[in-house]
């Protein structure tokens, strides 16, 4: 079941924990923090919220294989020729990155690196976007292929 809301945050998320808890599910696949980013959050409060999160899930669906998903690039050149209106930067994407891998890594979690399938001349590849945050058909393809083998192992 997929429970992203666009324009979702790690707070959004962390709110409504019992909803992914109370179905139980056999894998939790976790991606949320650019909008946090574009919204102006600091790195500690979004990686606090994460780590609650992942807790919380564990705490009460002890059976749930939990994956953190790397936040994608994006690519700020392409934001702005479309006038959106976006705070984050890509040194950001990159160290908030490595800390949830981090923290993925002491909570006994998988990280999954999707950014680095995503990345050219340290940007989102604009083959893979509409807008220069949002993936196009052919990176949700991507995205399905780097995950797949995740998703489809018992």
């Amino acid at each position: 079941e997929n429970l992203g809301i666009s324009g979702d945050s790690t707070g959004g998320v962390l709110n409504r924990t019992n909803s992914i808890y109370n179905l139980k599910p056999s894998k939790v696949f976790i991606m949320i923090g650019t909008n946090d980013l574009s919204y102006g959050l600091n790195k500690e409060i979004i990686v606090s919220n994460y780590v609650q999160i992942i807790k919380e899930i564990k705490k009460n669906s002890t059976k749930t294989e939990i994956f953190v998903q790397s936040i994608l690039p994006i690519n700020e050149e392409i934001i702005k020729s479309n006038g959106i209106g976006r705070s984050e930067k890509n040194e950001d994407v990159v160290s908030l990155n490595r800390t949830l891998k981090e923290n993925a890594t002491q909570l006994g979690v998988k990280y999954i690196n999707l950014y680095d399938l995503f990345t050219k001349n340290n940007k989102l590849n604009e083959a893979y976007t509409i807008d220069g945050v949002h993936l196009d058909w052919q990176g949700y393809s991507i995205w399905k292929q780097a995950i797949e083998k995740y998703v489809t192992a018992q």
